[in-house]
């Protein structure tokens, strides 16, 4: 255990001679002897330090444009991301008199994402930003003559004031996964004192539901980074407890036995990856157990094409208007990624590309200097959707608002925070350590990977080229200082059934379910090809009705129908969602008169042919996609209203027609989920 948990701290702090070696000396000694007092179990996979992972080609003008646009400016278009967290009062939605409440939530999402991609990026003016901001906030809490860091003031954890507004402590699980963040970029101790002084002693209240209950739960994830980062018995003590309370036990064994209730989107989607993470202090399966079924139930009646839950701010089950939060873009990729470390299973590694590569680009404008609050599978100007989901803070009833591209989406800001966490946690996790020495490839992109592998910690350099997912073929350069083996892991993903490698004539190449595992003896310069074969599928299903509690039943004429079944067929190309793309003149305006009353027969959706021209970093993610399948459809008579946007039957008759699908990440306007066609 001691040798598995010291890799697991070379993965996590000194890869890519990033963060270590700003380690002062004295601390690193207490960390290290710290080791033989860890009782947490191992996870399957470690994500190395923030910046040992680089973008290349068309990700590292994605993560740029993001730097230069909105996660670089957000604070200057808006005071809640200017002053939140610096302790000054200002005008803001939910702010309280001691500046506390929303604008922390908001806020500390923002910061989180931005301090990871100008770290990512190198972007300077980004980096100075961020370490102002930050700064601020460490030295608040150095400061700070109580340890109540969770609430953002000075009051005792057991006032009143505390007790009573718990939902800062949410916004503070945020700000420490922002700080955890900036420690692993600068490895500046100070960082891990001020957390330690915050996280001493804090309450997490019992898990009651998603929506009252989330709120102190959310302190788990961070106290277990402080335990492995500190090795403090007060922290491990604090997340045994939670795991013996009487409140939790019971809601354990609810969910366990009769399943999840379709609550708000975002704490149900953070939520169930709470006591996943406390298997990792129990042992105890069942916690496990519970989490990987949430997200499996979530999948199963709430999944929508691009990879994301519905959420309409409660889960809204699925249909082609029904609309994702783009906080629920992030929310399920941290999740997954989490789990996906945890228990190695590859599935959740499908499930982070899926919804970072199809679901991503729709929550921005191409230039990322705009965000959007929804999306939806359908999207058609004046038509789809056809029924504006219920606003809960009447902000923009009976309007399309909650689509319009702007600097800040929507008055209600925790999607603009947010969204800025996207691009650097896909990077992130794109390369993770395994418990025996080597390297796993967990998602694909062109990057540049700079961390340790093998049994003696070797500095390896790995530079992956490719321009997928537009492109078959992924390569990879593996460049150690010195030769030296070690396995070097591969994902093949679920959609896959066909695939060639190459690895060199001393490569031994083993298949383990989704895994290609590589040994050999590498130097510098040794190669591996990697070519995934793409193939058309077509995914049919059923619309669904909406959940029927109160929040839907009364403010959407289409929740109060149970009877919802329409029939849809989505098409994909590989990882890619494919749709039928409407031109814009900006991402708020549509270019009129274009066809969108189409169907498709699956049957004949397997003939398409395949469009391809040469990829250059631009287009993604432009209109004129590199790659297009043309398809025989059926035009016909569609009519949808606002309670059956879709046919209820399969339909019959049209006349025959040519199409061509482009991916959805590469329109605003777009059909996605078709009628079938008999």
């Amino acid at each position: 255990m001691k040798k598995l948990l010291t890799l697991i701290l070379a993965a996590t702090t000194l890869a890519g001679c990033s963060s270590g070696d700003r380690l002062d000396e004295d601390f690193k000694a207490r960390r290290d002897a710290s080791i033989d007092n860890r009782e947490l179990l191992a996870p399957e996979y470690v994500p190395f330090s923030l910046g040992a992972i680089k973008p290349e080609g068309w990700l590292k003008s994605w993560a740029d444009m993001a730097a230069e646009g909105i996660t670089g400016h957000l604070d200057e278009v808006n005071d809640t991301f200017g002053k939140g967290w610096t302790g000054e009062i200002f005008t803001g939605r939910g702010i309280r008199k001691n500046a506390t409440g929303w604008p922390l939530e908001q806020c500390a999402y923002w910061l989180d994402g931005a301090v990871r991609l100008a770290y990512i990026t190198d972007n300077k003016p980004l980096v100075e930003k961020v370490n102002r901001r930050m700064n601020i906030v460490v030295d608040s809490i150095l400061a700070s003559p109580r340890k109540a860091f969770v609430f953002w003031t000075d009051a005792a954890v057991d006032s009143v004031e505390v007790k009573q507004h718990r939902f800062n402590n949410w916004a503070c699980s945020h700000m420490a996964r922002a700080l955890l963040g900036y420690y692993q970029a600068t490895g500046n101790p100070k960082i891990i004192d001020a957390l330690v002084k915050g996280y001493t002693n804090i309450p997490i209240h019992p898990y009651i539901n998603q929506r009252k209950g989330h709120s102190g739960f959310a302190q788990i994830e961070p106290m277990i980074e402080m335990y492995r980062l500190t090795g403090k018995e007060s922290f491990l003590d604090s997340l045994r407890a939670v795991s013996r309370n009487p409140h939790f036990i019971s809601r354990m064994e609810d969910l366990h036995k009769n399943g999840m209730k379709a609550d708000h989107g975002v704490a149900v989607s953070e939520d169930f990856r709470f006591p996943a993470e406390l298997y990792l202090v129990t042992g105890d399966r069942t916690l496990l157990e519970v989490s990987q079924a949430g997200y499996d139930s979530m999948r199963k009646n709430h999944l929508l094409p691009y990879g994301a839950f519905s959420s309409e701010e409660h889960l809204a089950g699925i249909g082609s208007t029904r609309h994702t939060e783009s906080c629920n873009i992030t929310t399920a990729e941290w999740s997954y990624e989490k789990l996906l470390e945890i228990t190695g299973e590859l599935r959740y590694a499908d499930y982070i590309e899926s919804v970072f590569i199809n679901g991503a680009s729709n929550v921005f404008s191409r230039d990322m200097k705009l965000v959007s609050y929804y999306q939806a599978p359908n999207h058609v100007e004046g038509v789809f959707p056809a029924d504006i989901p219920h606003d809960p803070y009447s902000l923009v009833m009976g309007t399309t608002e909650s689509y319009y591209y702007r600097p800040f989406g929507h008055e209600v800001l925790c999607c603009a925070g947010n969204c800025n966490r996207i691009i650097p946690y896909y990077i992130m996790h794109m390369w993770l350590g395994t418990k025996d020495h080597g390297v796993l490839a967990s998602l694909y992109g062109p990057s540049r990977f700079n961390g340790v592998a093998g049994k003696h910690d070797t500095h390896v350099e790995i530079i992956e080229t490719t321009n997928y997912p537009y492109d078959e073929t992924i390569t990879l350069e593996v460049n150690p200082e010195k030769p030296v083996s070690f396995p070097l892991y591969m994902r093949i993903p679920q959609w896959c059934e066909e695939y060639d490698v190459n690895a060199g004539e001393n490569a031994e190449i083993v298949r383990e379910g989704n895994l290609l595992r590589i040994d050999r003896k590498w130097k510098q310069g040794d190669k591996v090809t990697l070519t995934l074969n793409m193939e058309i599928r077509v995914v049919e299903g059923n619309e669904t009705s909406f959940p029927q509690t109160p929040h839907f039943r009364n403010n959407r004429p289409i929740a109060k129908r149970t009877d919802i079944n329409a029939p849809y067929a989505c098409v994909y190309y590989g990882p890619l969602l494919m749709a039928l793309p409407l031109k814009d003149e900006n991402p708020n305006k549509q270019v009129e008169g274009q066809k969108w009353n189409y169907a498709l027969d699956p049957a004949k959706v397997a003939e398409a042919k395949v469009v391809r021209r040469p990829v250059s970093e631009s287009d993604f993610w432009c209109y004129d996609a590199p790659i297009a399948l043309e398809v025989d459809a059926v035009e016909f008579d569609w009519r949808p209203t606002p309670t059956s946007p879709m046919p209820e039957e399969k339909v019959k008759g049209g006349k025959p027609a040519k199409i061509t699908l482009t991916p959805y990440a590469s329109s605003k306007f777009h059909i996605s989920m078709f009628p079938v066609a008999e």
